[in-house]
């Protein structure tokens, strides 16, 4: 108890020495709802007794919410203050800042531009104009704004996914929240991803065929099974013809058919594939005897992760 009162002391002496004060700085740590901002309200209005302009006075947050509160509270201790000076600085509460840290800075350099070296018209802008704002510049690089070596990359990168505005604004985000790092791209390979992936495809697409032709060779136990075979079924002129559109896309689609189980009777078969078949399946067994084939995913035989790769 003795402990308790002790604590109650010292926490007690301290809000007294924050509100009372003004000649120091304080850090003020606490956690949550223990009253820190009802302390810096009452500071704030004990400065303002003291004859502190309410125009020197700033209140900083890093929310909007947080600064709405501080008005709001700062605001109502004013008005519940019989004082000459509390009842004056209420007038021109206006004039004391209370906002978020992005606006403060917004508005310092806004009255200073020539001593941050920025133009005089600059101005902060939320998430959503910097969103139109990369929009802008993305259609600036297709239509060649910036000249034929990027519009070329820009089409070229267009043409390998679906959503490419949007992929290009989330690596635009990436990008500029790690603006201190060092970022190293590989070799952009050459050509079309028919020739890139050349042989590999062409033995990819010959497994595949054999699987379409005998779909009776195909274990549809469980739901991503009959998921990857009905994809297989539905786009196979795609995963069979040129790659050369949406290839983002394509990329989870050819990731779908890891789920792929092979009954035991497409070993009949497998030497219709030639030797290295064991780079697209592993064979499981039970009791000494091939149960199923289960798709090699570490040697990514439907090339997903290697067009992933290529994409980007």
């Amino acid at each position: 108890m003795r402990q308790d009162r002790m604590t109650d002391d010292r926490d007690r002496i301290s809000r007294e020495r924050i509100k009372s004060d003004l000649s120091h700085n304080f850090f003020v740590e606490a956690g949550a709802g223990s009253g820190k901002t009802t302390v810096l309200v009452e500071r704030m209005a004990a400065m303002v007794e003291a004859g502190i302009p309410i125009e020197r006075i700033a209140a900083i947050t890093f929310t909007k919410a947080a600064a709405g509160e501080f008005y709001a509270r700062f605001q109502q201790k004013l008005a519940e203050s019989g004082s000459e000076k509390a009842q004056e600085a209420l007038k021109k509460i206006d004039l004391c800042f209370l906002g978020t840290i992005d606006s403060f800075c917004q508005m310092i350099l806004a009255e200073h531009p020539l001593e941050a070296r920025i133009p005089s018209d600059a101005a902060v802008v939320d998430d959503e104009a910097m969103e139109g704002l990369y929009k802008r510049e993305y259609s600036r690089l297709l239509s060649g704004w910036y000249g034929e070596e990027l519009a070329g990359k820009a089409k070229r990168f267009a043409d390998n996914f679906y959503c490419a505005e949007e992929v290009f604004l989330d690596g635009m985000k990436v990008l500029l929240a790690n603006k201190n790092a060092e970022f190293q791209a590989a070799e952009v390979p050459a050509g079309t991803p028919d020739l890139y992936f050349g042989l590999e495809k062409k033995r990819m697409q010959e497994v595949l065929k054999t699987i379409l032709a005998r779909p009776g060779a195909v274990k549809l136990s469980a739901g991503t099974d009959r998921e990857a075979w009905e994809m297989l079924q539905q786009k196979q002129d795609q995963i069979l013809g040129p790659w050369d559109k949406d290839l983002f896309s394509f990329q989870k689609d050819l990731g779908k058919l890891k789920k792929l189980r092979l009954v035991p009777e497409f070993g009949d078969f497998l030497d219709l594939l030639g030797p290295g078949w064991e780079d697209f399946f592993t064979p499981h067994y039970a009791r000494g005897k091939i149960s199923w084939y289960e798709v090699n995913a570490e040697r990514d035989p439907w090339l997903a992760e290697k067009v992933k790769q290529y994409c980007f």
